[in-house]
Parts: C-alpha cells; structure tokens; sequence
C-alpha cells in the first residue's frame, strides 16, 4: 500500500487525543480551541493544550463544530470597493489574518457593490441560511448623510451582527472602525508647517456641487487645525476642489494646472488628500518647469506603492487600512461570541507619516547634520 493511501486510513486526530496528550479533559480543549471567553483556562494550561495540538498536528471538524454551535464559522463581506484596489486588498488581509487564527473563514457577499443598500438583502440571506455569523461591510467612506438609516434598520430587524469600516455614522447602535482622518490631516499638514513651509495648498476632490466626501472634509478640518494650533496665517485661496466622479493622478494634474493657469502666487508646499491627487499634481508642476522639491514639495495621502515609484518619491500619509480589518474582525466576532448588545464602539486609527523626497525632509535634515 502507498504512503498516501496508508496516510489517507489513518484516523483523523480528535479533541479527545489532544486532551490526552494535554493531561486535561475534553472540556478545556474545546475552551481553548475555540477562544471561549469568560472561562478562566491558566497561561500553562493554554500553552499545554495549544503545545499538543501542534504536536499531533490537530485540526478541527469544522463541519461537525457547526452543527454543534449553530454557527457557521465565517464572517460576511460587503464592499464598494474594486477588489484590485489596495484600499480592499489591505483591510482584507488584515480580516484574514485575524480570522484564520480564530479558526473563522471570510465569504464574499458582495464586492463592488455600487451601494449600501445593493449588498443588504445578499447579507441577509447568507445570515438566514446559516452561511455567516456576521456581515463586515466595508464601504468608500460616505458623505456627511453616513450609512443609510435604512439599510442599519434592515440588518437590525433581520438580528444580524454586522460592523462599519469607514462610513461614517453616528449611528449610536452601530460598530464602526475607521481612519482618524483629522489626524491624518493634521500629521502631513504640520510636517510640511514644521519645514518651514507657510502657503500650503490643500488639494481635494468633491463628487458634485453639493457632496463632499466626509473623510475629505474631516482632513482638511486637520489642516485647518495645524494652521491654527501653530499660529500659522492661512491663505483660503490654497484650499483647492475639483469636481470629479473619480479620484485620479489626471484631477490632480488638471486642478493644479488650473492653479498655474490662475496667475496667482503659487504655493511653496501642496498637501493632498490621496496620492493620485498628489502625483497628478507634482507631474503638473514638473511639467511647468518647477522643482520637486526645491521650489514646491508635495505630500499624499494613503502611501499606495505607486508613491514610492514616481521620481521624487512621494511623501504620503499610510492610513491603518490592514489594522482596520483586522480591529474590525475582532469587534464583530466579540459581538457574536458574547452575545452582547450595548453602546456601540467607535474606534478611530491614526495614521503614520511615511517622509520620501517630495517633501524636502530630507535634504533639510542633512544641512542641519552639515
């Protein structure tokens, strides 16, 4: 008889076998096993029944633990976003990260949804049918009007657990975890005040005359505030918008070259709300003769790997977008293990400052060193 067929007769390693090997009872493997909470287990004997489960190379009856918990052991997915895009790709291997450790799997419900309320009823009935425990909808961050009333109540009548990521609801009832956005403002603009810069445009896009994307307005509220905590004149003038359906390196160009076409006095410093926007500007201002970053010095937002190929490379702030799935993860599956219902919690993440050469950090730090 091969090996593999001699592997394949061998018998399945149950929980029973771990405990033996453990020294302890079936009941405090499975507590262990299956991240229990409120069960006191000791830190030795976590690490004992952990210890012989790699040992014996134990792996759970997934179908079997399902019928025993009614629980389907996997979290639903609803996004807006175009799954090439890394502001899905991130969160989502943050997701997968933390649920493949709890022994839970992620099903896509619906990806490139166009709207909240396109993925609802999809979320509902993987619910119903036993396919999820829990719906994470991960949307482009929405317009001050947040995640539709309608939609929460729809998800709230059909008693699925479900939690936001960057939708910006004040919903009381509702998880959300999401980018602090004034602090992203904020960081890159006082980073660029702290070099010295003073007439610091602030690049934007709005999606029409009246709808201005709520993570765009809560940015330029952090940039408004390091002007203001450093006693810094501002120039209204510099806070520039561009009508656009889409963010694109093409906006970018188009709005800064709109300010060059001005005759205005230019800026020394542009700090913009996504990279596309920042690179489509800082290729404007290399097309009419400007030097990056010695005549203006340019910083992003979301330090997208295209912000280390352009020349200069782009100073960006990265937003926690892997930290945001994985926090949302957790909260959600606290929710459905727990079984509460209370406040709901609000979670904001900073952002990090990432200093390339389009700011002129860098050069500024080695003068100081000469």
């Amino acid at each position: 008889m091969s090996e593999t067929k001699q592997r394949h007769k061998q018998r399945s390693v149950t929980s029973i076998d771990v405990a033996k090997e453990a020294g302890v009872s079936r009941s405090t493997v499975s507590v262990v096993l299956n991240n229990k909470q409120n069960v006191a287990i000791s830190p030795q004997t976590y690490a004992r029944v952990i210890k012989a489960a790699r040992k014996l190379n134990y792996r759970p009856n997934v179908a079997a633990r399902a019928i025993s918990t009614r629980r389907a052991y996997a979290i639903g997915l609803i996004s807006c976003w175009d799954p090439v895009s890394p502001l899905f790709a991130r969160p989502v291997q943050g997701m997968l990260r933390y649920l493949s450790a709890q022994n839970y799997g992620l099903t896509l419900c619906d990806v490139a949804a166009a709207r909240p309320e396109a993925g609802v009823e999809t979320a509902i009935e993987y619910y119903q049918e036993g396919r999820v425990d829990g719906v994470i909808f991960m949307l482009k961050t929405l317009g001050s009007a947040g995640f539709p009333s309608s939609v929460a109540q729809r998800l709230q009548e059909a008693e699925v657990p479900f939690i936001l990521i960057n939708s910006n609801t004040d919903n009381p009832d509702i998880d959300e975890v999401s980018s602090h956005n004034y602090q992203v403002g904020y960081l890159a603009t006082q980073h660029l005040i702290n070099l010295g810069h003073r007439r610091i445009a602030f690049l934007l896009q709005r999606k029409g005359l009246n709808y201005r994307v709520q993570a765009e307005m809560e940015r330029l509220e952090g940039y408004l505030g390091a002007f203001r905590d450093t006693n810094t004149p501002l120039v209204p003038e510099l806070i520039l918008e561009y009508n656009s359906s889409s963010i694109s390196a093409n906006t970018g160009y188009e709005c800064f070259s709109r300010l060059l076409r001005s005759q205005q006095e230019l800026p020394s410093a542009v700090y913009a709300t996504s990279d596309y926007l920042a690179i489509g500007a800082l290729y404007a201002a290399q097309e009419a003769g400007l030097k990056v970053p010695e005549q203006i010095a340019f910083v992003g937002t979301d330090n997208l790997e295209m912000a280390r190929q352009v020349r200069p490379a782009l100073t960006s702030v990265a937003q926690p977008l892997a930290q945001m799935g994985e926090e949302a993860a957790k909260l959600l599956l606290e929710r459905i293990t727990t079984g509460e219902k209370g406040k709901a919690v609000k979670v904001k993440l900073p952002g990090s400052l990432t200093i390339r050469d389009s700011c002129g950090a860098k050069v500024a730090l080695s003068q100081q060193r000469d």
